[in-house]
């Protein structure tokens, strides 16, 4: 129930957390509330990544548990998944790949 999908969570977010800590890998951040943090898939590749399984959430933690924690994955807050897809997207607009139309480059040079 409710009380395995949180422990799976915690124990998933811990091991792809910093040094095997429940917090975010993104250099500098302190945050450690597991209401804010969540997996990110190290090399922007979710979507492919995703055919061999469906959703994200504890059904992916739990792959991921079953799978012996494979590499390619991180633990992330809210805000640094957030930034980290803005950056992809620049790089992508400059590379013009993957760009969305008429954004904006607003990365400082």
């Amino acid at each position: 129930g409710a009380l395995h999908r949180q422990r799976l969570k915690r124990d998933v977010l811990t091991h792809y957390g910093k040094n095997g800590r429940l917090c975010c890998c993104w250099n500098g951040c302190d945050v450690i509330d597991i209401d804010m943090l969540s997996i990110d898939h190290v090399n922007n590749d979710g979507n492919h990544r995703r055919t061999g399984y469906k959703g994200s959430g504890w059904p992916l933690y739990s792959v991921l548990k079953r799978t012996g924690y494979p590499e390619g994955f991180q633990t992330l807050c809210h805000n640094h998944q957030f930034k980290k897809e803005l950056l992809r997207k620049r790089e992508a607009a400059k590379l013009n790949i993957g760009g969305t139309q008429g954004e904006r480059n607003d990365s400082p040079k």
